[in-house]
């Protein structure tokens, strides 16, 4: 089958879906696959005879005598990318490709229009920067404000990047334009392609006798072929119930099993005698890859086979194996000594010690009881996990209260590496917050960088109280496997944020701050509801 790409005449084998032959045949790496089959990340957009597609739904057949347009063969491709990138619009730069397409196939006098910019962001997911800088950065590129990152970048915003993310991570163009380096665009061509068994679960993933070795990336695809998972008919549940206590209950509050979503689907590859290439190459996935078995697999299954292997999840598997943020219960009384917080929380590895780093004021006391719970597996190092339930908790519970200066009372977080934010709600609906975490103010690429965090910290913040939540069957399978399925907000959700980075004189040094923004939105968000007592409130 003969096509145009980029403006070139090309001879590919019409297998497969478009995005299979962009990236297997063509070896164009600016297209993502972030839930192939799915159709909804739209991290995979292109264009085709100059209309926007998602390659991950197109029949390869389709496309045949026609033009298809990549962002390689985008004359504004850098231009778009370096907007991106000044405004704090692209972090990891996953999905930032797909965006730039959809976005430069707009007229210009619609980029300058909120509404119109959301609506062409229903087709894609962002899961780092919280919508509201990617909304900017089309808008300043329409007014022709296209504001550049110095270059080489500074020092501080790389170092603001790594402690955000918590992982080391590059910042500017082009990784706005997807060269973040991730595994499975930097695989050598030879590598060998990695089946998991179907039925193998997250804990015997090492189980090298669960893998087989297939010669490429068609092989692969069919191989790991089937249905595309369903948004499912059971409802959310909330696994761990409120224990009883004696006295009256003050304070309650049950969580679920929440999807944290990162769209760079897990993926390793390896080299015979080399070292296992990281899953979360220019990103952190929110601590969700931080015990990926996949460098343990490809590390074994190279050396076995002699050849550099490549190991990939799909989207499902993603969801169904990926740690989860473990679901807790908790209900504050109060006796003669002060607050007590009656934790009851999914066991896992570290979760005494990440409720207990928290700093908690005198008179303030926590049991903790860990119960086994069936259900996905679940992780400490998801973003803030156990507590930040514990900070929000706690804010909602006191003596103090500051009130803002229009009078709103503000939710205070200091999380364990001691970074302040605090948030409240204005009447007109838009979100404030302070932030203290030793950002310098005089550094436009660090305070791009800290901002476009934040703004990604609320965004899930507001999800998680609001909206996210999965689905699990009575044998703890995840049945919700979709991301649309995940109550993810999309860009029309997101309220005006405005973000204030202050530096008392006894915190000046840089520490992870967004993390207590996470906390801190949150915890608004919970006031604003009245506490509702189980999250997400939407359910």
């Amino acid at each position: 089958m003969e096509f145009h790409l980029n403006g070139h005449a090309v001879e590919v084998e019409p297998s497969g879906t478009l995005l299979d032959v962009l990236r297997g045949q063509c070896q164009i790496t600016s297209v993502k696959d972030g839930c192939s089959p799915q159709g909804q990340c739209g991290c995979c957009t292109v264009w085709v005879d100059g209309s926007p597609r998602l390659a991950c739904v197109t029949p390869s057949a389709r496309v045949a005598g026609r033009e298809v347009t990549t962002l390689e063969g985008l004359e504004t491709a850098e231009p778009w990318a370096r907007c991106m990138a000044a405004n704090g619009a692209s972090q990891c730069g996953f999905c930032t490709p797909g965006i730039i397409m959809r976005l430069a196939a707009l007229e210009p006098t619609q980029l300058g229009e909120p509404a119109v910019l959301h609506r062409a962001m229903k087709s894609h997911l962002c899961r780092c920067t919280g919508w509201t800088p990617i909304i900017e950065a089309a808008q300043r590129y329409a007014s022709g404000d296209v504001c550049e990152l110095d270059e080489p970048v500074s020092e501080r915003a790389l170092q603001r990047a790594a402690l955000e993310g918590r992982s080391p991570q590059m910042i500017g163009g082009q990784v706005a334009a997807g060269g973040g380096g991730f595994a499975a665009d930097t695989a050598p061509g030879e590598s060998l392609f990695a089946v998991p068994d179907p039925d193998a679960d997250s804990d015997d993933l090492c189980d090298l006798e669960r893998w087989t070795l297939v010669s490429d990336l068609a092989a692969w695809r069919e191989a790991m072929s089937s249905a595309p998972g369903r948004r499912s008919s059971l409802a959310v549940t909330w696994p761990i119930e409120v224990a009883p206590v004696d006295g009256e209950v003050i304070r309650e509050l049950q969580t679920t099993w929440v999807e944290p979503a990162y769209l760079e689907l897990d993926c390793s590859w390896c080299a015979p005698e080399g070292e296992p290439y990281s899953p979360h190459i220019n990103g952190g996935a929110f601590g969700g890859k931080v015990d990926s078995p996949l460098v343990t697999v490809v590390a074994a299954l190279a050396k076995q086979a002699g050849v550099p292997v490549r190991a990939q999840l799909t989207r499902e598997q993603v969801v169904k194996w990926g740690p989860k943020r473990p679901p807790m219960a908790i209900a504050v009384t109060q006796d003669h000594d002060g607050w007590v917080l009656h934790i009851t929380v999914a066991r896992t590895s570290g979760l005494r010690e990440a409720i207990t780093s928290l700093p908690l004021p005198n008179g303030v006391r926590c049991e903790i009881t860990e119960v086994d719970v069936s259900g996905p597996s679940t992780s400490v190092n998801i973003r803030a996990a156990g507590w930040a339930e514990v900070a929000v908790v706690m804010s909602s519970l006191r003596s103090d209260p500051v009130e803002a200066a229009d009078g709103q009372i503000t939710d205070l977080v200091v999380s364990p590496e001691g970074a302040s934010a605090e948030a409240w709600w204005e009447e007109s609906g838009d979100l404030r917050l302070r932030v203290s975490c030793g950002v310098n103010p005089d550094d436009a690429a660090e305070v791009a960088v800290m901002r476009s965090y934040c703004m990604g910290a609320v965004h899930m913040a507001l999800g998680w109280v609001s909206s996210e939540g999965i689905a699990v069957d009575d044998d703890g399978e995840p049945r919700d496997l979709t991301l649309r399925s995940l109550g993810i907000p999309g860009s029309a959700d997101m309220p005006q944020v405005h973000l204030e980075f202050t530096n008392p004189t006894d915190h000046l040094a840089a520490v992870n701050g967004s993390d207590a923004v996470f906390a801190a939105a949150a915890a608004a968000l919970w006031r604003r509801s009245g506490w509702v007592t189980r999250w997400p409130i939407g359910n």
